[in-house]
């Protein structure tokens, strides 16, 4: 072995206290490892030759005496290199410095035992083989697996390497096991200049077990790169006082990343395992430019049994953590460091996906520590870190950024969580999206530093379940969420106010879109800015310590106590319900807006100040349903003085005959509803509602009808003489006249059913029903009538001509939901009636008498007034009508062109309602009103056989109506004047149209059913009527 290459080599040893030892002790040992070499030189070597074959076949090895044999633990070196696959199956092997290159594979399989005695590399330089034997391979490329149940690489105490200036791979796997006493596995190293070929080792741990139980790993050393995958319950562990290194610099034992090297571990799966021992240490990233990375997922675990701090990002290099899957963990018996050596490094960590990672009750979760440190943690998804005493986020001049969010996702200490402590340290610390910090208090800047907390970020809120403290030269809180109502139960405080100073910089902002409830009482000092969103201080809560709050484009309402108040253009200030803010000097400046609330109880928000300048803004009010009446509401109040006047008045509700004003008094601002000179007939557009208006007039101010229309807007007030009306009444006498008509219809349709016997006796009966509706008219509202009922009668025939009497009996109700009414009509109908023919012209008459008695039900229901009304009452209706008509037969149609003329008299008595303020004293009314009928029915004979006769028939007529079709009706209440009510009107004109269908069933029985429909003005209507006659 040359001087050179042994210059080169570097062998682990137990880290040491300082710098200066750890030179020492590389001295003597570099002496005493070149008189070793010296010794050995002497020893034999042994290669394999070319093929591929079994460790146990001598005849493919050949020794350097050219003896062919097994190689022993005392050949220095034992060398495959060449493209040959050598396998150790079944069996014992033994060899000293064990080196694979030039594409040459090892297989240690069939629970075989491989003991080698010397360091051995797997993935060699060809140059670097060491003498006597002269590498004739170009590749230095090397695999070596150990697998299966039993099967085993013992290494001793001399160490391991992987990918030396090359690439090199071993497999662990399936119950394969490699155990090491000592020395250092390491994979992955140098890149040396001029050495052909790319340095690096790969370690599979693919259910398998690797053990160095007095030893460290370093993976990607010095310029190389090096790669540990562990999976499917493969483990790995060492144990002893060893550095462990994940990318390492030159100096150092067993690292992850080092220097420039690279170097990455992933353990992946439930079962696999990197489990470092009580006196171990682990860095991720060890020097200037070496890079280390941790991936710990879907269930795996680094397990840090060692009460000492593991790290990430250590002495100028960068380490990166991903913790990732439920059950994936990373343990550590002491602390966790991100970029957190003191000095400098680069660290990133990300917990999610129900990740975790727990440290020891001593130990400390650390971010971003030292002035050349970066650091970056992302808790998110569920992911976890806890246990900690203590929580750092930035610390000795380090700039650290932590970020919790998500719903799950955790940030937990047993002790306080830090954020920017000591001079030139910038810390952040983001809680957003139900991401929750639990720790004895959050200290928001320490010792000098920069600490920034912020409770959202721009989405949901995140859950601080501690108190916060400001300290350090800046400290700032954001609370930039959009929740509709976030809650914060905690305070937040300066560190021992009065004591110390509070931070010099920094201020409570609140930037976000929702809104937060603040119900703890805060001492802090800095001042608050609400720039969006709206601070809402609950009863009991105060900030009254802060210097100043500003309002600049967000909302403070509530009811709590703040400090000086300064509310600016685009600011709003608004006391909730009828509560009061607390403040002492508070100002309004142009632009901003004091939003109140009053309600009809005389009550409202207010402000009460020690004083108050009044710079301009505008004071917009928020009523509350009820009614209101003319008074006086206080909305700022002042110990001291008031300086100035509000630029404008807003009231959300425009009162038809009040009017709003502020007035200012030496130490208050007050508000004043007055009656103004607006009448309540001048509001309205129809008929209806200016008489309905000035019957109001007349009430006493104290009646509660009163009180409801006086805190009216015009529309609410035409409403409210709608719902007064009791228009219903008088929309219910045009129901009650054209039940009148059907009961003549149906008369007047019997005579011509039976029309043409000469002579005989006939008793009938005849149903009928139907379904009116009224359209809007002239602002009454919209209603609906149904009626059903049946008339029976008695005819006698003697030459031609017919006479007979009639009895009925039918119910109507109607209903004007608009205005919350309904009434129902029982009659009784008496009737007289005949019918005779002269030459082909019929002529049918009677008359009617009904008895009418009317039930009714009002809601009176309006902005700030509901009762419930009822009435009753009595009438009758009088008619007589008649019809002329012709018969004309063409072909097989018989053509009956006709004439008729009804006159109805409706009366109905007075009478009072019962229920409330608002029931009504409705004066009787009678109606006379008549209708003429032009049309023409054709009927044809449909067919007849087996006794039976069976005729259809249909009709078309114009109806015309005169007199009273004006249905009004005279109301009061009590205490008030007379209102004349228009209701739905009877249609002056309307189109009828009938079908129907005659059945003769015999000589002496026949059946009928026919339906009659009718469109007019704002009225249709549908009628059926089936009715049966028997002769005898």
């Amino acid at each position: 072995m040359s001087k050179a290459y042994l210059s080169r080599v570097k062998f682990p040893f137990k880290q040491p206290q300082s710098l200066a030892a750890m030179r020492g002790t590389t001295a003597i040992a570099a002496v005493l490892l070149a008189m070793s070499f010296t010794s050995q030189a002497q020893a034999q070597s042994i290669i394999w030759n070319d093929g591929n074959g079994s460790w146990t076949d001598t005849s493919k090895w050949t020794d350097s005496t050219s003896a062919h044999r097994a190689p022993t633990s005392a050949d220095n070196p034992t060398v495959i290199q060449s493209a040959s696959s050598v396998t150790l199956d079944a069996a014992t092997g033994a060899a000293g410095r064990l080196q694979v290159l030039g594409t040459g594979k090892l297989i240690v399989s069939g629970g075989s035992v491989l003991t080698t005695s010397l360091l051995s590399t797997i993935g060699l330089a060809p140059s670097l083989v060491t003498s006597p034997i002269v590498a004739t391979a170009t590749d230095g490329t090397g695999t070596m697996t150990v697998t299966g149940t039993g099967s085993q690489w013992n290494a001793g105490t001399a160490g391991v390497r992987v990918g030396n200036n090359a690439a090199g791979t071993l497999n662990v796997a399936s119950g394969g096991t490699l155990s090491m006493t000592g020395g250092t596995l390491s994979i992955g190293l140098y890149n040396t200049a001029g050495i052909a070929g790319t340095a690096l080792g790969t370690l599979n741990i693919d259910a398998g077990t690797v053990t160095d139980s007095n030893g460290g790993t370093r993976v990607g050393y010095n310029g190389a790169s090096g790669i540990i995958n562990i999976t499917n319950g493969g483990k790995l562990s060492n144990d002893g006082n060893f550095s462990n290194n994940v990318g390492q610099s030159e100096t150092g034992s067993a690292k992850v990343g080092t220097g420039i090297g690279t170097g990455t571990v992933n353990i992946s799966g439930t079962g696999s395992s990197w489990t470092l021992g009580s006196q171990s240490s682990l860095l991720v990233g060890n020097g200037a430019g070496a890079s280390g990375t941790v991936n710990i997922t879907n269930g795996g675990l680094l397990n840090f049994t060692a009460p000492t701090t593991l790290y990430f990002g250590y002495a100028g290099g960068s380490g990166t953590l991903v913790v990732s899957g439920q059950g994936s963990l990373l343990s550590s018996s002491g602390g966790v460091s991100i970029a957190g050596d003191g000095v400098s490094g680069t660290g990133k960590a990300t917990i999610t996906d129900g990740g975790a990672i727990t440290t020891g009750a001593g130990g400390s979760f650390v971010v971003g520590r030292g002035a050349a440190s970066t650091a970056t943690v992302d808790i998110t998804k569920g992911g976890s870190v806890t246990g900690s005493l203590q929580v750092s986020v930035g610390e000795l001049g380090g700039k650290a950024t932590v970020t919790v969010d998500g719903t799950g996702s955790t940030l937990k200490s047993n002790g306080e969580v830090r954020i920017g402590a000591d001079a030139g340290t910038q810390g952040t610390l983001t809680v957003a999206n139900g991401g929750r910090v639990t720790a004895s208090f959050i200290e928001v800047g320490a010792a000098g530093g920069t600490g920034t907390l912020n409770i959202g970020n721009g989405g949901a809120a995140g859950i601080i379940d501690a108190d916060i403290k400001r300290a350090g030269v800046s400290s700032t809180i954001n609370f930039n969420h959009n929740e509709a109502n976030y809650v914060l139960t905690r305070a937040i405080n300066d560190w021992t106010p009065g004591v110390e100073p509070a931070p010099a910089n920094g201020s409570v902002n609140f930037i976000g879109s929702g809104m937060t409830t603040l119900t703890a009482v805060s001492n802090y000092y800095a001042a608050t800015n609400v720039n969006a969103g709206e601070l809402r201080l609950a009863a009991g809560a105060s900030i009254a310590n802060s210097i100043v709050t500003t309002v600049n484009g967000g909302r403070l309402s509530g009811a709590g106590a703040l400090g000086n108040l300064v509310v600016n253009s685009g600011g709003t200030v608004a006391p909730t319900g009828t509560d009061t803010l607390t403040t002492k000097a508070v100002t309004f400046n142009s632009g901003s807006t004091f939003l109140v609330g009053i309600n009809a109880a005389g009550q409202s928000g207010k402000i009460a100040a020690t004083s108050a300048t009044l710079n301009g803004g505008t004071v917009s009010v928020v009523t509350a349903n009820g009614t209101y009446v003319p008074g006086t509401y206080t909305l700022l109040s002042t110990s001291g003085a008031v300086t100035g006047q509000f630029s404008s008045l807003s009231v959300d509700r425009q009162f038809a005959f009040l009017t709003a004003g502020l007035g200012y008094t030496s130490n208050a601002v007050n508000l004043s509803l007055t009656r103004n000179a607006a009448s309540f007939a001048s509001v309205g557009i129809t008929d209806t509602q200016k008489s309905v208006g000035g019957a109001l007039a007349s009430l006493p101010s104290g009646n509660a009808v009163y009180g409801a229309v006086v805190s009216q807007d015009a529309a609410g007030a035409r409403k409210a003489y709608d719902a007064l009306s009791g228009e219903a009444y008088a929309s219910n006498s045009a129901a009650q006249v054209y039940t009148a008509l059907q009961v003549g219809d149906t008369i007047t349709s019997h005579l011509s059913e039976v029309d043409g016997a000469a002579r005989g006796r006939f008793v009938w009966a005849k149903g009928f029903g139907s379904r009116g509706n009224w359209g809007s008219s002239g602002g009454t509202g919209e209603m609906s009538a149904s009626t059903g009922g049946i008339m029976t009668g008695v005819d006698m025939v003697s030459n031609g001509v017919r006479f007979g009497a009639a009895i009925g009996y039918s119910e109507t109700n109607a209903k004007v939901n608009e205005r919350g009414s309904s009434l129902d009509t029982d009659s009784v109908h008496l009737a007289l009636y005949g019918a005779t023919r002269f030459a082909g012209l019929g002529l049918k008459f009677g008359a009617a008498y009904s008895f009418n008695d009317t039930s009714a039900k009002r809601n009176v229901q309006f902005q700030g007034f509901s009762e419930n009304e009822q009435g009753s009452t009595s009438g009758n209706a009088l008619q007589a009508f008649g019809e002329v008509s012709q018969r004309v037969r063409v072909g097989e149609v018989d053509f009956e062109p006709f004439a008729g003329l009804t006159l109805v008299n409706l009366s109905n008595a007075s009478f009072t309602e019962t229920g409330g303020a608002a029931a009504l004293r409705v004066a009787g009314k009678d109606l006379n009103v008549g209708f003429t009928t032009l049309g023409v029915r054709p009927s044809v004979m449909l067919g007849q056989g087996g006794g039976y006769t069976f005729t259809g028939h249909t009709g078309i007529a114009w109806r015309h109506a005169f007199g009273d079709v004006d249905t009004r009706v005279s109301t009061a209440l009590a205490g008030g004047g007379t209102a004349s009510v228009s209701g739905a009107p009877i249609a002056r004109d309307a189109l009828m149209l009938e079908a129907g269908f005659d059945a003769k069933l015999s000589d002496n029985v026949s059946a009928n059913i026919g339906w009659t429909g009718q469109v007019g003005d704002q009225r249709t209507d549908n009628q059926i009527k089936g009715g049966l006659t028997v002769r005898w």
